[in-house]
């Protein structure tokens, strides 16, 4: 009877396994603007690109554009989720690295006017 048990949860324990292993495969969730936004102002996403902390010059609604932009671009999910976590040792493909220099002249068209406003306003 312990075998024909053990055989069962074997059984049971392989494809939940797999599925665990898919699920995690599959890809992280994408990150939300507000996430994104925050991890900006002070979270890893900032340290990494330098804005974090940077209120006196930078708007909300200057972190919150980039933001936008940086979650409507193309870049993967798990790319996205290793900037929200400061994760400077992320493996990033070099096509990943290539859209995220095309991010800047978006940024520029998106942002510049409120990034402008903001830093005048401040």
């Amino acid at each position: 009877m312990t075998t024909n048990i053990r055989r069962f949860t074997t059984a049971i324990a392989a494809p939940a396994a797999l599925l665990f292993a898919l699920a995690a495969c599959g890809g992280a969730e994408r990150p939300t603007v507000d996430e994104i936004t925050e991890s900006l102002k002070s979270g890893g996403a900032g340290e990494l690109t330098g804005l974090s902390g940077r209120e006196d010059v930078l708007s909300d609604e200057a972190y919150t554009c980039v933001a936008e932009v940086i979650h409507d671009s193309d870049l993967e999910n798990e790319t996205l989720v290793s900037l929200v976590e400061g994760d400077e040792d992320a493996e990033v493909s070099d096509e990943e690295t290539d859209k995220v220099s095309g991010l800047q002249s978006t940024l520029m068209e998106e942002c510049a006017d409120v990034i402008a406003e903001g830093a005048a306003g401040q």
